[in-house]
């Protein structure tokens, strides 16, 4: 089961930044381009794009236990009208 994840991750994550570079890149782009003064230039991104790709994954893997965290605290005054005194 192991080397399954440890093969279907990699690939999963690659096809995930292909296919949004393709939708994103090709079809989308004549709706950004009346815009182009509001994005950055593309030498520019790409400069950057490391350094965006590795953000992307430290977020992933801390987001869930502090959203555990958040949702718990904001849920708690409903759980306690629901419940009653």
């Amino acid at each position: 089961m192991t080397g399954i994840v440890l093969l279907l991750v990699p690939s999963a994550v690659g096809a995930y930044f292909v296919y949004g570079g393709v939708v994103t890149g090709i079809f989308l782009k004549k709706d950004y381009m009346p815009y182009a003064a509001v994005y950055r230039p593309a030498d520019q991104i790409m400069k950057n794009l490391p350094f965006g790709i590795a953000t992307t994954f430290s977020r992933d893997c801390r987001a869930p236990n502090r959203l555990r965290r958040s949702s718990s605290r904001m849920l708690a005054p409903a759980r306690a009208a629901i419940s009653g005194p």
